[in-house]
């Protein structure tokens, strides 16, 4: 048997109680004895300190901290990784979760791989019923086994270029894995001790670990769900930010940390709807880092980037931010010509279709099935099935086995959630 690392989780929450429960469900699941689950609670005003309490009553694993006060996303992350000193350490959202086993398994990847100081894997892709009006809920899983070890500055480059995403990157989030020594260097490179410098924390992590780092492991087998629910605040930013109330708009109502100066206006404390631009303020509040990788990384390129990969909804939005950042600084930078940008734009749309088709035969889709699943833990669960079915028997009898889960679901989810209770 494997020695057992020690493995940290945390789940940073306010005021979810409704999607915490089942994600914690996941994680006190872990059949994982060296392992300090940790809920950092942004001082929520309804049940959500009973809940956890609960939860702690029946699992010594768990640690409930409070901040005390509202404090933003990024400082309340923060605080819950002061309370981490050693060992490893990844962080969940609240509704969110982590599939069967997915602790014990890193720890042996961890194990057989001596020189890594950080893992990445793969993501399932959840939308809570709660997102949409009706219960139709996408899920995908992805099926592809094996592992292969990244160089960090390819990785980032590729990001910084707009042909892969930033959770391709060692990020501190879902399906993410650090060495907290790594974590503590990083906060000695700060001037002021930190780790998280952008108020969107986990574009950040993933931007300055691979500044940081050499090379990491990339996981093709999924190790954590990505929960889209009414709360999230990602989801929220690019479908209803305007909408009053709206979890992203709490998010921009509290002491956020300052986008990069280089990026501010003075109309708005809030960012446009563009991946590319967050990935690219993640990168401006890492300049004391960019010494370890020589990217020569431009305004102008990220710019382009930022209207050539906007979505057609928000394409006027980016475009009118982007000009009043030349205003801002008073140059004319050499934007591409608006046939170049539509031509550039029609491309990046080709290679998403393709990714798409590419991820088509590396995926499964729950929708397929007809399957209806109400939470992250019935996912996670169902997920890992999938994995594993597919892996062993492939693609021809899983939708039997999808089936014969769901009977079992319905006739012992209810008892599972009593006990849990």
């Amino acid at each position: 048997m494997d020695f057992e690392l020690k493995i940290s989780v945390i789940i940073p929450t306010r005021q979810r109680p409704d999607t915490l429960e089942h994600c914690l469900k996941t994680v006190t699941a872990q059949k994982y004895h060296n392992l300090d689950i940790i809920v950092s609670d942004n001082f929520s005003e309804d049940h959500t300190d009973k809940l956890i309490r609960s939860y702690q009553q029946k699992d010594s694993r768990i640690k409930y901290l409070n901040t005390g006060k509202r404090v933003s996303m990024s400082h309340n992350w923060e605080f819950a990784l002061s309370h981490v000193k050693d060992g490893w350490v990844t962080i969940i959202g609240d509704d969110d979760a982590l599939l069967p086993s997915a602790i014990s398994r890193v720890s042996s990847i961890i194990q057989n791989n001596n020189n890594v100081y950080a893992v990445q894997s793969s993501l399932c892709k959840y939308s809570w019923p709660s997102l949409n009006s009706n219960r139709n809920s996408y899920f995908t899983v992805p099926i592809k086994k094996g592992y292969e070890i990244r160089d960090c500055k390819k990785w980032l480059l590729k990001v910084m270029n707009g042909t892969a995403s930033y959770d391709q990157l060692p990020m501190l989030y879902q399906g993410g894995f650090v060495r907290m020594d790594i974590i503590n260097k990083l906060k000695k490179e700060d001037a002021k001790g930190i780790f998280y410098k952008s108020m969107i924390p986990d574009v950040y992590s993933a931007i300055a670990l691979a500044l940081f780092l050499d090379k990491y492991l990339y996981l093709y087998e999924p190790l954590a769900i990505n929960g889209a629910s009414h709360h999230s605040t990602g989801t929220s930013h690019f479908k209803n930010k305007n909408t009053y109330n709206s979890p992203v708009q709490k998010f921009y109502s509290e002491g956020n940390i300052p986008i990069h100066k280089s990026l501010q206006l003075e109309c708005t404390k809030e960012f446009k709807e563009s991946l590319q631009v967050m990935v690219y303020e993640s990168y401006l509040q890492a300049t004391f880092l960019h010494y370890r990788k020589n990217l020569k990384i431009n305004m102008n390129k990220q710019l382009n980037l930022a209207l050539i990969s906007a979505k057609d909804q928000h394409y006027d939005e980016v475009e009118k931010w982007v000009n009043l950042i030349l205003e801002k600084h008073g140059i004319k930078l050499n934007l591409l010509q608006s046939n170049t940008l539509k031509m550039l734009r029609i491309f990046y749309k080709t290679k998403q279709i393709l990714f798409i088709i590419n991820t088509f035969f590396n995926t499964r889709g729950i929708n397929l099935f007809d399957m209806e699943l109400s939470n992250v833990y019935e996912a996670s669960i169902v997920a890992k099935t999938i994995w594993m079915s597919e892996n062993k028997y492939g693609y021809s009898r899983i939708r039997k086995i999808l089936y014969k889960t769901k009977s079992l679901f319905a006739k012992n989810y209810n008892t599972l959630s009593n006990k849990s209770k």
